[in-house]
């Protein structure tokens, strides 16, 4: 993520989608400027006449795939109320 962020202005270049019923994927590159094209995949689901993205993949990596394996060590040491509240201080700002 911190890579994808020093990307500024550059072309977001569509390669390729497919749908099967209620689930969809689009993929991406993010071109130009300094650094090296990233891949990004966008996994889709329909919910009613909207598409909602659930995840992003990355350069191979999903964001919810990460996010999954830091909660379960987070909560191998930790309960699940002091994740609860890391996180809610986290979205706050604290």
């Amino acid at each position: 993520m911190s890579t994808l962020g020093s990307y500024q202005g550059e072309k977001v270049v569509y390669d390729s989608d497919w749908a099967n019923g209620e689930s969809a994927e689009v993929d991406t590159r993010v071109v130009g400027g300094q650094g090296a094209p990233i891949k990004i995949g966008y996994k889709l689901h329909r919910t009613g006449k909207q598409w909602m993205v659930y995840d992003a993949v990355i350069d191979d990596v999903s964001l919810v795939g990460n996010y999954r394996s830091q909660f379960a060590r987070i909560l191998h040491a930790a309960s699940l109320e002091e994740l609860i509240q890391n996180l809610r201080a986290k979205a706050s700002g604290r």
